[in-house]
């Protein structure tokens, strides 16, 4: 479920950037857009094992889980305060 999703918000979001880049730089545009997806991708994966090497996997894991979840928060927040209000 979790792959599909990530799937289907991948093919989703690339659709926005192909539909907002301009036609002259929308090569340029998606080549930042699959640099900033991989990476964002692959950090954290590489976070957690950097911190099992500092601590345990169980800690390394809950300290991802918390970052996670204040990052979701403060997407929620900026999602509520920045959304349209005519909806």
């Amino acid at each position: 479920m979790g792959g599909l999703a990530a799937g289907l918000g991948y093919r989703g979001s690339l659709e926005v950037i192909n539909r907002i880049a301009p036609a002259d730089r929308r090569s340029e545009v998606v080549s930042s857009y699959m640099i900033a997806l991989f990476a964002g991708n692959s950090a954290p994966v590489i976070g957690v094992g950097f911190l099992s090497v500092a601590a345990t996997s169980l800690t390394a894991h809950m300290i991802f889980a918390a970052v996670l979840t204040v990052l979701a928060a403060i997407a929620l927040w900026t999602g509520l305060k920045f959304a349209p209000k005519d909806r």
